[in-house]
């Protein structure tokens, strides 16, 4: 229990902190290690009852070496050979390391609150819920075991370890209650507090620098130190990809989604209205609609955060907590750990080809704005929802009426809160040259805002950063952001997401486009499906959202250390490309419909004939592995036995008569301590032994005994042992051992 403990504990830091091979599962390897060390163990066990010394733990170096060979034969089972070496190396240094009593008490201790720290501090174990629960019984197991040894165990005597061990297993198989239990009144009053305060608003830390996480956009660009704390834990029903079919090799290939969490933004009703419009105007139906866009769910808890914002997906359509739905993006009070959302939000891909097209070479079919009841059916049509349910009549009215951003961006200068998104306070001469030259050959303002965003990846991404040339600089107002931007693009060149978005929005509005930094998380999802997905600190992020005429606010990723959205497009098909690229597939296969047989199918459902088939070999392959493992074990103790038995018997022909009655007595105190062991005492005395043979051997074994005394104590050089002494302790050993058989 201890080994799992301790083994546990270093792989989950090593997993959060460094990273374990691909495709290696931190959860299964623990288990799968100490199955194998409990095994090692046995076998050691059972070999120590056969025979006994100080190189017996290697023995199980054989059934050890011959896993490995099965294993590495099939290279699906990479990470279990790692578990048996690690297994096996964990066995040997447990057992030849020196004063492993005096350790483990305070060994416990420590790993306790290693422990504790880890799972409250840093939320490990939470991806693997059954390690997570093995290892605190464990832990408790073992610490209940010590305390009552340390405060009883001198006075009082001790239960046995295999009361505890009985208790530990019975806990095990209790039910744990779907909700955890509440500790935020005990980590209010008592612990966790530099924790929170560490995050509270952005976790700004004097003027040296700051840790990354979500705060506010007070931040001013100077040195990041980065961090793995869970900050959000996402839950969805949906896959955590997309599948595609590779155009040139017509493999099926898997694309991870990645959403843009926003703060403080709550539903844009503004932002729907214009997507519907630019879709209508362009005569977009059901079908080309679902090629980049859909309507997705995803639940989000917030654990290490303390903030009045509403941090939902970038195009949430509906949202809502325990008190019901809700609008605004900052609520009254500040949300501590454990507040719960529920989100839908219009799910775009802003990397697919189809939807740039449209960006840049608009149909501008219609050209009246919907009305209520249009984009009511309109919604309908395109995403099955009901508009309704995420902005009334008046709502939609009044963003119609009041909305001036649509088509003369000079008209924003009227309105008190949209005119700093082109404000270009602060702009240098030299920045304003930039962007005129950046952009002179564009003709759109989306192509304006690409060019931009690739010149400004070429730059370095470090996030040991200077901020602006003023040390109160920061991206809350215009001259913040362009003196950050100012120093970044002219002088240091190098920095993070705060510089890239600086940057990027104040060249945007040098040449008179609208653009506005957003504040949040970017979470790429990972390849397998899983219960929860946990959003850590070094996923906050900062990006540009660029208003485009007669399309809405978009956004983009200057950061150089993120992939843009061409780079995680869906890479989905218009129906019409789609039935083209199957037909042509078809033609270049000789209208053969088989599929070809390097075809990965990566979302291949579990219950298909490919899939138990695979899933029938891996087993058919691992009752081999047992098998042979079983047989060879068996060969091992058979070997051991043979073995012994011929080393005895060869070391007894070749002894001294002096060594032969040493070796016939210990015989014959084994075959009398194992069939009156209840009723002997062995007081150290060899008459006690004698009282137990029968009658007619009493006189003859005392005589064996006596020779045995004067071997050990006597003058054997002037006394030495005769032939008869000899012949007699063998014949005396002989009865009894086969008298017992």
């Amino acid at each position: 229990m201890f080994v799992f403990a301790l083994f546990t504990i270093s792989v989950e830091a090593f997993e959060r902190f460094i990273g374990l091979p691909e495709g290696m599962n931190s959860g299964r390897f623990i288990l799968l290690l100490i199955v194998m060390f409990f095994f090692f163990a046995s076998v050691e066990r059972l070999l120590a009852l056969i025979v006994t010394n100080k190189w017996t733990p290697f023995f199980s170096l054989v059934p050890a070496s011959l896993i490995l060979v099965l294993l590495l034969r099939n290279n699906r089972f990479g990470f279990i050979s790692c578990a048996v070496i690690a297994a096996f190396a964990i066995r040997i240094i447990m057992d030849y390391l020196p004063g492993r009593e005096k350790w483990m008490l305070p060994g416990i201790v420590v790993l306790d609150g290693v422990a504790i720290f880890q799972r409250l501090y840093w939320n490990f174990f939470s991806d693997h819920k059954l390690v997570e629960k093995l290892l605190f019984v464990a832990l408790a197991v073992l610490t209940v075991s010590a305390i009552q040894q340390v405060v009883f165990g001198k006075k009082h005597g001790v239960f046995p370890f295999h009361y505890f061990l009985l208790l530990g297993a019975i806990a095990i198989f209790l039910p744990m209650k779907a909700e955890p239990i509440d500790w935020s009144k005990i980590q209010e009053t008592v612990g966790n507090i530099a924790g929170n305060a560490t995050y509270y608003m952005g976790a700004i830390i004097g003027s040296n620098g700051y840790t990354i996480g979500y705060g506010s956009l007070d931040v001013k660009g100077t040195k990041l130190s980065k961090s793995d704390k869970s900050q959000l834990i996402l839950t969805t029903a949906e896959r955590p990809y997309f599948v595609y079919t590779d155009s040139e090799t017509g493999t099926k290939m898997k694309m991870r989604r990645t959403v843009y969490l926003a703060g403080g933004k709550g539903i844009d009703g503004a932002q729907l209205v214009d997507w519907l419009q630019f879709l209508y105007d362009n005569d977009i139906d059901a079908e080309e609609a679902a090629v980049f866009s859909q309507i997705s769910k995803v639940d989000i808890e917030y654990v290490f955060l303390d903030t009045k914002d509403e941090i939902a997906p970038a195009g949430t359509i509906v949202m809502s907590n325990e008190d019901g739905n809700i609008k605004n993006g900052k609520s009254s009070s500040r949300h501590k750990k454990g507040y719960r959302l529920k989100t839908k939000y219009l799910d775009v891909d802003y990397g697919s080809p189809y939807l740039i097209n449209l960006f840049i070479n608009q149909r501008s079919i219609h050209k009246d704005k919907l009305n209520y009841q249009q984009a009511k059916i309109y919604f309908n049509k395109l995403y099955n929802q009901q508009l309704e349910d995420v902005i009334t009549k008046e709502e939609f009215e009044n963003i119609c009426n009041h909305d001036n951003l649509r088509n003369d961006y000079s008209e924003l200068l009227n309105d008190e809160e949209k005119k700093d998104y082109l404000s270009v306070a602060g702009v240098s001469a030299k920045m304003k040259e930039l962007a005129q030259k950046l952009t002179a050959n564009c003709s759109t303002d989306y192509e304006k805002a690409r060019v931009i965003e690739t010149y400004l990846r070429q730059y370095k991404y470090s996030t040991n950063a200077k901020g602006g040339y003023d040390s109160n600089s920061n991206m809350s107002t215009a001259n913040g952001m362009a003196d950050i931007a100012d120093r970044f693009l002219f002088d240091t060149k190098q920095g993070y997401c705060v510089h890239f978005t600086s940057s990027m929005i104040m060249l945007l509005r040098s040449v008179g486009i609208p653009a506005r930094p957003v504040l949040g998380f970017r979470y790429s999802f990972p390849f397998d499906t899983q219960e929860e997905y946990v959003v850590e600190a070094n996923q906050a992020h900062v990006w540009p959202e660029v208003y485009i005429a007669n399309v809405g606010w978009v956004p983009f990723e200057p950061t150089s250390s993120y992939a843009t959205s061409e780079e995680y497009s869906w890479h989905r098909l218009p129906a019409e490309e789609l039935e083209q690229q199957k037909t042509t597939e078809e033609l270049e296969s000789g209208l053969d419909l088989a599929l070809p047989e390097n075809l990965v199918i990566e979302n291949q459902e579990d219950g298909s004939e490919d899939s138990l088939s695979s899933e029938n070999q891996i087993g058919i392959n691992i009752i081999k592995i047992i098998g042979l493992v079983l047989i060879s074990i068996i060969l091992l103790v058979a070997f051991i036995i043979i073995g012994s038995i011929l080393i005895r018997k060869i070391k007894y022909y070749y002894a001294t008569p002096e060594d032969k009655v040493k070796m016939d007595v210990e015989t014959i105190k084994l075959c009398l301590e194992k069939q009156f062991g209840n009723q002997l005492t062995d007081r150290g005395l060899l008459t006690d032994y004698a009282e137990f043979a029968p009658d007619y051997l009493k006189d003859d074994l005392k005589r064996t005994f006596r020779v045995y005394y004067r071997i050990m104590y006597g003058d054997i050089n002037a006394y030495p042992v005769t032939i008869e002494e000899s012949f007699e302790a063998r014949e005396i050993r002989d009865y009894l051992a086969n008298k017992k058989a």
